[in-house]
C-alpha cells in the first residue's frame, strides 16, 4: 500500500511468519517468529542499520534505518516494514508501481548463521 501524501509511504510485510514459500529452486523458505530479533534489537540500539534496495540493487536505494526512512516491526503475522520513499525518480516510480499493482511482491536478504 502507498499513500497519496508526499512523500511516499510504502508500508507491508516483508515476510510472514510460518508460511511455506513458493519453490525457490527445489526448497522452499519458512519464517519463524524468531528470525528478526536479533536484527530488530540490534537496530533498536543503533547497532544496525537495515536498508531497503530496489531489487536487491545497493546502487538503487529506498529507505534505511540509520537515517528514520525505513521503520520495521515485527508481530504476530510478520516482519512489518514501512519507508518513507525518496523524492527521486526511483522513489516515485516504485509508488506508481506499487499503487498500480504491478509491483506486489518483495523479497528480503539475510545470510544464515
Amino acid at each position: 500500500m502507498v499513500t497519496s501524501h508526499a512523500p511516499p509511504v510504502v508500508t507491508g510485510y516483508a515476510a510472514t511468519y510460518g508460511t511455506v514459500s513458493r519453490d525457490l529452486g527445489n526448497f522452499c523458505e519458512v519464517v519463524t517468529e524468531a528470525a528478526f530479533l536479533e536484527s530488530l534489537r540490534e537496530v533498536a540500539l543503533h547497532e544496525r542499520d537495515v536498508r531497503f534496495f530496489y531489487q536487491h540493487n545497493v546502487e538503487e536505494p529506498l529507505g534505511r534505518t540509520d537515517n528514520g526512512s525505513l521503520d520495521l516491526d515485527s508481530d504476530a503475522r510478520g516482519l512489518h516494514f514501512s519507508c518513507r520513499l525518496p523524492a527521486t525518480t526511483l522513489g516515485r516510480d516504485v509508488a506508481e508501481l506499487v499503487r498500480t499493482g504491478l509491483l506486489n511482491e518483495m523479497s528480503f536478504g539475510f545470510k544464515a548463521v
